[in-house]
């Protein structure tokens, strides 16, 4: 079960890494491109704006997906290092599932906003507005096949940092 999870977090982690990545060289180009427009052009790309937000939105989150798989978010764990060995995991676990209630109802109530969100488009690009918010779902869903990981690293008494 857990090599299958780490399979499963490394394939979301380059997955992540690589439209984020590719999305980031994109928002960058349009917006050069919008500049360049403007300055010698005198002309403006009405979408650039519309296609900046919508990539944006789907960099923040697929980034932060990525960072959480790798531990690389910032943490304040200060108190938390001062405990016994058997303490800290205790207090893991139940990090863990707090965050997998949130993000459950992060899920559940994310799914109504995504019906509610495509019956509209946006101004400029004509996409639908569930776009925008679409991303934070899939991020949700990959935070918690990465708990998911952790926690059965956990449980089979491996180490969770090498895991990452």
């Amino acid at each position: 079960m857990v090599k299958i999870l780490n399979q499963t977090v490394k394939w979301l982690a380059a997955a992540e890494f690589w439209l984020g990545g590719t999305l980031l060289v994109l928002m960058i180009c349009i917006n050069f491109a919008e500049i360049v427009s403007r300055k010698l052009f005198n002309y403006s790309l009405f979408w650039v704006q519309d296609a900046t937000l919508l990539f944006a939105c789907w960099v923040v989150f697929l980034g932060a997906a990525y960072l959480f798989h790798h531990k690389e978010m910032i943490r304040i764990d200060y108190a938390v290092n001062k405990l016994p060995k058997a303490a800290k995991t205790m207090v893991a676990y139940v990090a863990d599932i707090l965050v997998v209630f949130f993000l459950i109802y992060v899920i559940r109530y994310g799914i109504k906003l995504q019906a509610l969100q495509s019956m509209s488009k946006s101004y400029a690009l004509h996409v639908p507005t569930n776009w925008f918010s679409l991303p934070f779902l899939i991020c949700a869903a990959a935070i918690i096949v990465s708990i998911a990981r952790d926690i059965a690293v956990r449980l089979s008494g491996g180490d969770e940092e090498r895991a990452a």
